[in-house]
């Protein structure tokens, strides 16, 4: 009874802190597997250039996997993906919760197919007909390859919502996990086939087939592990179809349906808001010579390393949590998660920034100098990352933010707010590029996300009340300080590492100068945060030592 009493007493703050535990041990296990997936990404682009170079042919196939890798990170981990987090969890809270959110899922994912399917059929038709009226190779090699490429876009969109159903069954490891098939079939594709291979548009065909097999057992992996949780199953997809179908051409209503429209289009909207920026970016930097758009594509590559790795998997652990916290109206444990979010999301990726700011020409030697990729494309891409880089902490904060509106099915205001920063972006892109060139369209960019995340909080902060604003921005304050000591005792090593490289002819590959450097730097940083006795690092610590004693 005693015993019972005390845990009967332990207080919300015990609670959270319990919650926060699990928070950093969910998304370290979804960290190890998206930074496998992005290494294995940032390879593939490596092997990429090598092989397929930088004339039409890659033209052709970055642009033709332009539109179903759009389509994924719009509705597959995107708005859809969102929207669906929160209501399955509020399902699952219900007296009936397994039945109706699986009777649920399986409507919507008969829908999505469905929909994507009669999209590649359409996008099939529309490419046969075109194809006579164009001659230029780059075009031709487009529309040849996009039929065969769309349909990826039905399994991966239909992955993506079977992994946010996992997601809020608190499964985050193995979904995050499969995304790694894609790049290891592209990788062995390039190296069993394209190798050896000639023509052009047979290169394009082999790549889409590799990448419709690698959706294809994504998808089958993502429907196995989902019926396993009793979330899905094979035998009730018939019915669903037939339901679907009745939806549209005899007007019947389903809630969880309209609900899910309800929710999707302002969420898909604020969804496209980056997406759209980005795409804006590339249009104005044609005007500005042909390295320009390149240069912001290495950039972009190199910075979202880190924000792919830590910004998408602390957001995908934090949304489910978040969506309970929601349920429950407990405010003041959504705010202390957003809070916890931030912290550890900037105690990474403040020193990233500064290390990608101080480090970037000897980041793109290692990783682009080769080939064809020369001395003024170094150049271009360096400017470009110079200003790219102090977007690092504004563009992994948004996933934290925006979980704040998203679990409280408030996809309004971040639309809105988006909308506003798309505007300013372009703006200040005529403003900017001009005088910055490529430079311009980068900080163009980051302005608007850092407009974009002061509104988001200042709006949150007006809704849940309690947010700590200023003992944030001293731990902010304190990662910056501690990155800038940490810098200044790499920047004093480069010079001995690079001789002691040169002396001992240790030159494999450009740029190999920055490993040790690397290491040197985190080294520091961690160190030194120790010795402060960092609070993340005693929160780290805590869930390490408890993992390792199972």
């Amino acid at each position: 009874m005693q015993e019972s009493r005390s845990n009967k007493s332990e207080s919300p703050e015990t609670n959270h802190n319990s919650g926060h535990a699990s928070i950093l041990k969910s998304s370290s296990g979804v960290a190890i597997a998206t930074t496998s997936s992005r290494l294995l990404g940032m390879l593939r682009d490596i092997f990429m250039a090598s092989f397929l170079g930088g004339g039409a042919l890659m033209s052709a196939w970055v642009f033709a996997f332009s539109i179903p890798n759009l389509f994924r990170r719009l509705i597959g981990e995107g708005a859809l993906g969102t929207v669906l987090v929160p209501m399955i969890s509020h399902d699952l809270h219900k007296d009936n919760g397994i039945q109706d959110a699986r009777k649920n899922f399986i409507l919507l994912f008969a829908i999505l197919g469905i929909s994507l399917s009669f999209f590649s059929i359409f996008t099939f038709v529309v490419c046969s007909l075109i194809l006579p009226y164009f001659h230029k190779e780059v075009f031709r090699l487009i529309i040849q390859t996009m039929p065969i490429i769309i349909p990826y876009s039905i399994f991966v969109c239909l992955s993506g919502i079977t992994a946010a159903a996992l997601n809020s069954l608190k499964k985050f490891f193995l979904p995050a996990a499969t995304s790694l098939l894609l790049n290891i079939a592209l990788i062995a594709t390039l190296f069993l086939f394209v190798s050896d291979c000639s023509d052009k548009l047979s290169i394009l065909y082999a790549l889409s087939v590799a990448v419709l097999a690698a959706g294809v057992l994504q998808l089958i992996l993502m429907v196995i592990l989902l019926s396993r949780s009793k979330l899905f199953r094979i035998s009730e997809l018939p019915k669903a179809i037939k339901e679907s179908f009745q939806l549209v051409f005899k007007r019947t209503k389903n809630p969880f349906i309209k609900e899910i429209w309800h929710l999707l289009i302002p969420g898909l909207i604020g969804a496209s808001a980056l997406q759209v920026s980005f795409l804006v970016d590339r249009i104005l930097a044609l005007y500005l010579g042909d390295c320009a758009v390149a240069s912001l594509y290495y950039s972009d590559r190199i910075v979202f390393i880190t924000v792919g790795i830590f910004a998408v998997s602390l957001g995908s652990v934090l949304l489910p949590d978040m969506s309970r916290f929601a349920v429950k109206k407990d405010y003041q444990g959504m705010v202390k998660t957003i809070e916890f979010g931030l912290r550890h999301l900037m105690f990474i990726c403040i020193p990233a920034m500064f290390f990608t700011f101080f480090f970037r020409e000897d980041l793109i030697r290692l990783l682009f100098m080769r080939g064809e990729f020369d001395k003024e494309a170094l150049n271009a891409t360096s400017w470009a990352l110079s200003f790219y880089a102090f977007g690092i902490p504004f563009f992994a904060s948004i996933k934290v933010l925006l979980s704040g509106f998203y679990s409280r099915k408030d996809m309004k205001t971040p639309v809105r707010i988006s909308i506003a920063c798309i505007i300013l972006n372009i703006v200040l892109n005529l403003i900017l590029m001009w005088p910055l060139r490529q430079g311009g369209i980068a900080l163009a960019t980051v302005i608007a996300s850092v407009v974009n995340n002061t509104a988001l909080l200042i709006i949150l902060n007006r809704e849940l009340k309690g947010f700590r604003l200023l003992a944030l921005g001293g731990s902010f304050m304190k990662f910056a300080i501690i990155a800038a000591i940490s810098i200044f005792i790499a920047l004093w090593s480069i010079i001995p590492v690079k001789k002691f490289l040169t002396t001992h002819n240790i030159y494999p590959v450009q740029g190999l100068e920055i490993v040790p450097v690397a290491a040197l730097f985190g080294i520091c940083y961690l160190l030194i945060s120790v010795l402060i006795i960092s609070r993340e690092v005693t929160e780290w610590r805590t869930i390490l030592t408890k993992r390792m004693r199972g």
